[in-house]
């Protein structure tokens, strides 16, 4: 008969294989990152789709609350409306709907990614709220196992994305996205 600290130490021996498991197959050479061979990306989706940007261009992730965002009247549908982070009002753009392959319904478990990429027509970066159907995942993809997007995305999202991974993540070019002229509204007479 197993007694209670047996059963503890099965568990924890159990626990330390499995993160020296983890551990190994997380592993990405130092060699690797030194070249470039890799890239950091955040990964979310929207609707069946799943894109992926480079980590650095994401300040933070928020969850989407209902007290913290509101739509705006007299936008272009891909603007869904804007939201308050600690005071600063940001946008948010629904990038599928402006790539012209997702839905306007928003999931309870919908996030924003507060996304610092581009530039205006004055030369400022863009710092914007990038909607997600979930909480993001960060991960590390080989750069070598980026494909060119092909037929995988439409011809509207050609420009936008650098490539496909093989799990079919489009890894978008966000810099390129919020620099174009069609994503920019400007209010002006």
């Amino acid at each position: 008969m197993k007694t209670t600290t047996d059963v503890k130490a099965n568990d924890r021996r159990t626990r330390e294989i499995l993160e020296r498991r983890a551990a190994a197959l997380a592993v990405i050479s130092e060699h690797q990152v030194s070249r470039g061979e890799v890239e950091d990306l955040m990964v979310f989706q929207i609707d069946e789709a799943r894109y992926g940007v480079r980590i650095e261009q994401i300040k933070e992730v928020q969850p989407l609350d209902g007290k913290t965002w509101c739509r705006i009247p007299c936008t272009p549908d891909f603007v869904l409306g804007a939201v308050n982070i600690r005071g600063i009002v940001y946008s948010i753009l629904n990038i599928a709907k402006y790539l012209g392959v997702g839905s306007t319904e928003i999931p309870e478990s919908a996030h924003v990614l507060l996304a610092s990429a581009g530039k205006t027509a004055d030369g400022d970066v863009m710092e914007v709220c990038i909607l997600a159907d979930d909480l993001p995942q960060s991960r590390t993809v080989n750069l070598e196992d980026i494909n060119p997007p092909g037929g995988a995305v439409s011809a509207r999202a050609q420009q936008f994305v650098r490539g496909v991974t093989p799990d079919m993540v489009m890894v978008l070019d966000l810099g390129q996205l919020l620099s174009e002229q069609g994503i920019i509204v400007n209010e002006e007479p």
